[in-house]
């Protein structure tokens, strides 16, 4: 049963029924509007009081280098296995001529092989990481030595 009690909003009254949606920028709005002064309420509770100027320690610093290019390269590899999910069904429908059985086919195959390599990826490392930088030297003297 559709109801048309009158839904009163900040200005005006309006029927609206209930199963009318509501725009995104009215839900956002709404949440931020419950969601801020909880978090602001249980914010002041944890905070016990103020620490001595003598006692603190700084708990920031400044990461590596090393940490910065590890956290690039893995911000980068996300990406791109973001954007692989994200356009693999456009791919099939567009260029491949898939359908819609063959956007969804294609999708859960890369999402099986992408869990595969993570469940699998140490034990592939342990077996072949000796063989592959081993390989990989003698690729880089033969190469070097043309």
């Amino acid at each position: 049963m559709v109801s048309t009690a009158p839904v009163v909003w900040p200005g005006r009254a309006s029927r609206r029924s209930p199963s009318e949606p509501v725009s995104g920028c009215r839900q956002a709005l709404g949440l931020t509007a419950i969601i801020v002064p909880l978090l602001l309420a249980a914010s002041r509770a944890l905070v016990r009081g103020e620490v001595a100027r003598a006692d603190r320690v700084g708990v920031l610093a400044w990461p590596s280098p090393g940490l910065i290019g590890l956290g690039a390269l893995a911000f980068l590899a996300l990406m791109a296995e973001g954007a692989m999910g994200d356009w693999t069904a456009v791919f099939l429908r567009e260029c491949a001529g898939a359908g819609m059985d063959g956007d969804a086919t294609g999708f859960a195959g890369f999402s099986l092989a992408m869990a595969i390599g993570r469940f699998n990826g140490d034990w592939v490392h342990r077996q072949w990481v000796r063989s592959a930088c081993f390989g990989s030297a003698v690729w880089q003297r033969i190469l070097a030595w043309r």
